[in-house]
């Protein structure tokens, strides 16, 4: 199977499999591998991975927090949202 057959078909299970083989080589490695220089460079490559998504985690969210920024500051959704839609006035 190519990835076009794969994203047309079911991309969800494709993930979910690839999830649990990796689950049940994580499983695998823990239980059985002696804990030599091997099985430190699996951590290592484990604790590089986490770095890696926390940091592209931490940069989307600053890209995104700047890119409100900039909406608000040049009158962006939130300000156009106030004057296209009005709070309608509160009878008194």
């Amino acid at each position: 199977m190519n990835i076009q057959e794969i994203w047309k078909a079911a991309p969800e299970s494709f993930y979910a499999g690839t999830a649990k083989e990796i689950n049940t080589f994580t499983g695998v490695t823990d239980a059985t591998i002696y804990r030599d220089d091997g099985w430190h460079f699996n951590q290592l490559g484990r604790y590089i991975e986490r770095v890696q998504l926390s940091a592209s985690i931490l940069l989307a969210q600053i890209a995104a927090q700047g890119r409100q920024d900039e909406s608000f500051e040049q009158g962006g959704v939130s300000n156009r949202h106030r004057y296209a839609y009005p709070c309608p006035k509160q009878k008194e």
